[in-house]
Parts: C-alpha cells; sequence; structure tokens
C-alpha cells in the first residue's frame, strides 16, 4: 500500500496528470475508487461467499464482517461511477 501511495504521489507531483485536461483529477480518482470496490466487490464475494476460502474477519461473526466489506466496497465503486460520469457530463 506505501508503494502505491507514494506512487500516486508523485504522479500528482509531477504535474502531467493536471496539465493533460481539466477534469483528470476526477477521473483518475474516480477510476481509483471504481477500480478498487469494482474488485473488492467480485473478490468479496468470490472468495468470500461462493468459495469460502477466507473471510474478513473469522469468528462468530464473520459475516458480519463480511457484508459490512462488500458494503463500503460496493459504495467506493459507486463514488468512482459518480466522479467519472460527472466529468464526462462536464465536457
Amino acid at each position: 500500500y506505501l508503494v502505491t501511495i507514494a506512487g500516486i504521489r508523485q504522479l500528482f507531483r509531477a504535474g502531467g496528470v493536471r496539465a493533460a485536461v481539466a477534469g483528470t483529477n476526477h477521473l483518475f480518482v474516480g477510476g481509483l475508487l471504481a477500480g478498487a470496490g469494482g474488485f473488492n466487490v467480485v473478490e468479496g464475494v468470490v472468495d468470500h461467499h461462493i468459495l469460502g476460502i477466507h473471510h474478513v474477519r473469522f469468528g462468530p461473526s464473520r459475516n458480519v464482517y463480511d457484508a459490512a466489506f462488500l458494503a463500503i466496497s460496493a459504495v467506493l465503486f459507486g463514488a468512482g461511477v459518480a466522479l467519472i460520469r460527472n466529468v464526462r457530463n462536464a465536457k
């Protein structure tokens, strides 16, 4: 995670993202949120519920943690899609 955060920070500091197109920051962050949220939703459904490979937290309330993980991931995905749509509608 630290390497990813450092890379994103360097990308924004370079200025190439900001200077290329107006609204690119929102498009980039929207894509990041939609990608991360979408991946986590698919991973959560497949690995946690269908295959039962692992869970967010083991114990008596593991299904609650799995459901919360899916809900938060879906919110991230929705926020990312909303940001992308706002950028596209503004053009």
